[in-house]
């Protein structure tokens, strides 16, 4: 019997975009009461915890209602202590902009928004803002105080969103899958002379149940600039320009606003460009930076360098049947690695001795994580 080898089929590249946000001008809101940042006080229904109808937390703990129907709840903070000594202590013209994570479970329906564009309303979904008169402080997550929820949340339009000089933006990105987390960005345009100005209202976050329904909230970001201009990343994209490890990748992006871009690691100046080639040997993470020199704004993506079947060979080239015959190989970036036929575990190991009685093809597979197949290389013993 005579061996026959095909040539190595080499690495898959693929990229994952992570996506972050991070502003000079911006402070964190942490909804579930993480450390290290203001603490807000619940109204009406709801509760924190690390996993919530089988949706994990992004920062230790949600916060959400969920499990009953027509259930309300609200988390509510003083905008002063928000703002610190980030924030201007008082609302002022400008623009402020909440990009909040929301989040959805598998065990109810997602409630969606609670429009207060045009108006209050005694509907569900998740919706955050300004208002100035909190309804009530009933503790516990009764009937009183779930209506002080209701009612605090209506101020948001009638004590907010509709005053003179104010523009509010509800959230056109979609509502999360099953067991996912999205932004959704919330604007209010402040023209100068509005009534708003000068105030230190509450701000919060809502949500009320409809028929069994849940919606969840995890740390968000508020963010400010007087200008109303925001620096900001679109896309971040991965162009994989070769197959084996250290071929060039080439990262695209999109960006406004920016008058200074830095790709990370490395710390490089890309500043004026829209794409840049990145050589890499092993999976990486990549961080771009827009930045107008007070705010920012950043997107992570991270390009994983699969498999890699370097060298696949036997050390006989005639055999008779029961004869052993070594296989040997040289395999890179392998998180599993098995033998077939036998789906034989070899990782961590360089070769194995067979003893075909057959005509045998042999298949070595490298694989990331399995069961997805990335590398295979067959051998004709």
């Amino acid at each position: 019997m005579k061996n026959t080898i095909s040539s190595p089929l080499g690495a898959i590249l693929a990229a994952t975009v992570l996506s972050a946000s991070v502003s000079a001008q911006s402070v964190t809101v942490a909804i579930d009461g993480n450390v290290g940042a203001p603490n807000g006080v619940q109204v009406g229904a709801g509760a924190t915890n690390p996993t919530k109808d089988n949706l994990v937390a992004e920062n230790s703990t949600l916060w959400g209602v969920s499990n009953s129907s027509n259930v309300a709840g609200l988390i509510y903070f003083s905008y002063s202590d928000l703002a610190g000594t980030t924030l201007p202590p008082t609302i002022q013209a400008g623009t402020y902009k909440f990009e909040a994570r929301i989040g959805n479970g598998d065990a109810f329906d997602f409630v969606g928004l609670n429009d207060l564009t045009t108006g209050i309303n005694t509907e569900g979904g998740s919706v955050a803002g300004f208002f100035t008169t909190l309804a009530g402080t009933a503790t516990g997550a009764g009937a009183v105080a779930q209506a002080a929820a209701n009612d605090s949340k209506n101020n948001m339009y009638t004590e907010f969103n509709s005053i003179a000089g104010v523009t509010y933006t509800a959230p056109a990105e979609p509502a999360p899958e099953d067991l996912e987390w999205t932004t959704w960005t919330f604007i209010w345009e402040i023209a100068p002379g509005s009534p708003v100005i000068g105030s230190n209202p509450y701000f919060a976050v809502y949500t009320k149940t409809g028929g069994n329904g849940a919606g969840f909230w995890d740390d968000s970001t508020l963010k400010y600039s007087a200008s109303g201009v925001f620096p900001s990343i679109s896309s971040l994209t991965a162009d994989p320009g070769g197959l084996g490890s250290g071929d060039p990748v080439t990262l695209r992006w999109s960006s406004m606003n920016a008058s200074i871009l830095t790709l990370d690691p490395g710390g490089i100046d890309v500043s004026g460009q829209t794409s840049a080639v990145v050589n890499l040997t092993a999976t990486t993470v990549y961080t771009l930076t827009a930045s107008d020199g007070v705010n920012s704004d950043s997107a992570d993506i991270e390009i994983v360098v699969g498999p890699q079947i370097n060298s696949f060979t036997a050390d006989l080239q005639e055999v008779e049947s029961g004869d052993p015959v070594t296989l040997s190989w040289d395999v890179s970036n392998a998180g599993s690695l098995t033998l077939d036929p036998g789906n034989i575990d070899v990782l961590g190991t360089g070769s194995i001795i067979v003893s075909p009685s057959a005509p045998t093809t042999y298949t070595l597979m490298a694989w990331t994580t399995a069961p997805t197949i990335l590398t295979s290389l067959s051998l004709r013993a």
